[in-house]
């Protein structure tokens, strides 16, 4: 798992281009791992944001799987253009300063963070995860079958008391014109 290092420009693709728009305008909208596992398509995985695991056919359940204690919202991206996910395609060339600028609309205590996504995750392991370990699956790693989307997240965790009801935050950040360059744009 990689955390702020060495993070290569990245690519987001979009299905509209009002979608496209708003990100040059630095509206952007971060969803929560709940809202992935429970869409529909190539982007759902049910897997995503749970905690729990079995060991030896006994279920170990995280009770902050669908409640979580420090709320992670979530921006994707990939290594790669993935026209599968929209055919609008936006070049991320400078992410530490998009982090900037969005580490700048929230309060003081929230962590926002580069994460690459590890291919990993099983819902059967052999032994007990360390927390650390436990807290990494739940948060930056998917089943093998989503490899070929070579994910990065540009992860935001709430300070604690802070705790939304909704599954999307919706921040503007300023323009975001140069950090993003539009790439391809829905021919």
């Amino acid at each position: 798992m990689s955390e702020n290092h060495s993070v290569p420009p990245l690519y987001r693709s979009l299905e509209c281009p009002l979608a496209a728009k708003n990100h040059l305008q630095g509206i952007l909208w971060l969803r929560s791992l709940k809202h992935f596992r429970q869409i529909e398509g190539p982007r759902q995985d049910s897997e995503e944001g749970i905690g729990s695991y079995t060991i030896d056919g006994f279920l170990n359940v995280d009770v902050a799987d669908e409640r979580p204690i420090f709320p992670a919202f979530i921006l994707c991206f990939g290594e790669l253009p993935l026209p599968k996910f929209g055919k609008f395609i936006l070049k991320l060339t400078q992410p530490e300063k998009l982090r900037e600028q969005v580490a700048g609309r929230f309060p003081p205590g929230t962590k926002i963070a580069w994460h690459r996504v590890e291919y990993d995750k099983k819902l059967n392991l052999d032994s007990d995860p360390t927390p650390s370990v436990g807290w990494a699956r739940k948060h930056f790693s998917k089943p093998e079958k989503f490899a070929d989307e070579k994910e990065w997240r540009l992860v935001v965790f709430l300070p604690p008391p802070l705790r939304l009801l909704d599954d999307t935050i919706k921040p503007h950040v300023g323009n975001l014109q140069g950090i993003f360059r539009l790439e391809k744009g829905g021919e």
